[in-house]
């Protein structure tokens, strides 16, 4: 892992080696600590604890933009079943 102390962090998978509760733990630090987090993350029930929205992206484009809180895991799954 890199860090460099800037307010704009860009993760892939930063808590993909932990469980959900250490990675939420160590999601909600990197948010406390950044002005900006732009993460990709795979793991649905944790974007949509810990982040404030939503982007998927398919084939370049955006197919979905939206806050977490107007998003459920039945709305997400068919952009994971695609693949």
């Amino acid at each position: 892992a890199l860090y460099n102390g800037r307010p704009v962090l860009v993760g892939d998978e930063p808590v993909s080696a932990l469980d959900r509760q250490q990675g939420g733990r160590i999601l909600a630090e990197l948010a406390r600590s950044h002005e900006t987090l732009i993460l990709a993350l795979h793991d649905v029930a944790l974007a949509l604890a810990q982040t404030d929205r939503i982007v998927v992206l398919e084939g370049g484009r955006i197919v979905l933009d939206a806050p977490s809180k107007d998003l459920d895991p039945a709305r997400l799954k068919p952009f994971y079943e695609a693949a």
